[in-house]
C-alpha cells in the first residue's frame, strides 16, 4: 500500500526493537493508514527488523494509544540539521493490525487531510 494516503506531521513516538533493552524516543514526520516515516537520533534498527512504534493520536473524544508491530521497510539517509546534529530516518509498514485500530488511523489521516 506504498501508494496510500500519507500526511506530513511531527508526532512523538517511542520505538523499540526486539533486541533493544528498552524503547526509543523519535519523531513520526510522515504517516499512511500502512505505515509511518519516523526520524531519530539514535538508531531504529535495521532493514527487515521487526520492531514496535507507539504513538498517541486523538480519536473521537479521546487520546488513544497505539502500539502497532512494525517491519523496517526503508532505510532513509541520514539528515544534518542546523545545528549539526544527524537525524536517522527509518520507513516502518505496521503489521497485523486489528479493524478498529486500521479504521480509527484512516479516520484521523483523512480528517487532516480535510484540514479538521
Amino acid at each position: 500500500m506504498r501508494d496510500a494516503l500519507r500526511i506530513k506531521l511531527k508526532l512523538v513516538c517511542s520505538v523499540k526493537a526486539k533486541s533493544a533493552p528498552a524503547p526509543i524516543t523519535a519523531s513520526i514526520v510522515d504517516m499512511s493508514p500502512s505505515g509511518v516515516l519516523i526520524q531519530s537520533k539514535f538508531e531504529l534498527g535495521q532493514l527487515g527488523e521487526e520492531v514496535e512504534v507507539s504513538f498517541r493520536l486523538p480519536v473521537d473524544d479521546e487520546v488513544v494509544l497505539f502500539t502497532m508491530p512494525s517491519l523496517i521497510r526503508n532505510v532513509g539517509s541520514e539528515i544534518e540539521q542546523s545545528n549539526g546534529e544527524k537525524l536517522i530516518q527509518r520507513g516502518m509498514q505496521f503489521l497485523k493490525m486489528e479493524g478498529n485500530e486500521r479504521l480509527a488511523l484512516q479516520n484521523y489521516i483523512y480528517k487532516q487531510m480535510a484540514g479538521n
